[in-house]
């Protein structure tokens, strides 16, 4: 229910968008904003070295600068896109379009949000992880914006320094142990009981370039049984003991 409720404000809220300011305002507002989110996640560890050496910023100090950044180049894109929107060639057509595209934006977006929790299922066992293992979490949650960042390269290196010695335990991990405990007691139960979150899988699953997951990725979704092969009928039996 959780998960259909987001789903439907993220699309209504997209559409909403669309109607009130068209389709390349809102969008290049969206791709700034978030794409220097998804840069500063990367080089999470990188920022909060500059943020300490320039203005000796703690954590909170650190993600609040985060913060200003993102909103900042929100804006930025925001008064771009309306400087583009105002022009006579574009201005009927994108108020148009904005409505439609802007409600596909909302479910892409939505795709890669419900994508980011099961890939955060996937790149964390409930039990411990090796060497191999912490590896193959990083490469995992690399797969997606909203979870490339999880794993600073300090975590990384520290992590894998430790499953050299001795398996750990995920329960262990305070980034990657949370994250399970909040994968499998409230995002894996809401994305099973989902209604629209398969929906918005199988639509993100066919656009180029976008995504691999579909609906058979999410929890509790049915797997393709491999089909039995048919035992030979007595007849043909017959036939062949006689020959």
């Amino acid at each position: 229910m959780l998960i259909d409720i987001l789903v439907g404000l993220i699309v209504l809220g997209g559409a909403w968008l669309g109607f009130k300011h068209g389709f390349i305002q809102p969008l290049l507002a969206e791709a700034f904003s978030l794409g220097s989110l998804a840069v500063l996640l990367h080089i999470r560890d990188g920022f909060a070295g500059l943020m300490q050496a320039l203005f000796h910023a703690n954590g909170f100090l650190t993600v609040l600068m985060g913060l200003i950044i993102v909103g900042v180049m929100g804006f930025l894109g925001a008064r771009a896109g309306d400087s583009i929107r105002k022009m006579p060639a574009v201005l009927g057509v994108d108020g148009f379009l904005g409505i439609w595209l802007q409600a596909v934006a909302g479910v892409l977006f939505a795709y890669l949000l419900i994508s980011g929790m099961v890939l955060v299922g996937r790149a964390v066992p409930a039990t411990s992880l090796n060497a191999a293992q912490v590896r193959t979490a990083e490469a995992v949650l690399a797969e997606n914006p909203f979870t490339a960042g999880i794993l600073g390269s300090a975590d990384q290196a520290g992590l894998a320094a430790q499953a050299r010695r001795t398996p750990i335990a995920a329960s262990d991990i305070p980034v990657l142990g949370g994250l399970r405990g909040l994968y499998d007691q409230v995002l894996a139960p809401q994305l099973a009981s989902s209604h629209l979150a398969s929906k918005v899988m199988g639509f993100g699953q066919h656009v180029p370039g976008f995504g691999h997951l579909g609906p058979q990725d999410l929890p509790g979704a049915p797997r393709a049984a491999s089909a039995p092969r048919p035992s030979p009928s007595p007849a043909s039996s017959a036939s062949t003991s006689r020959r």
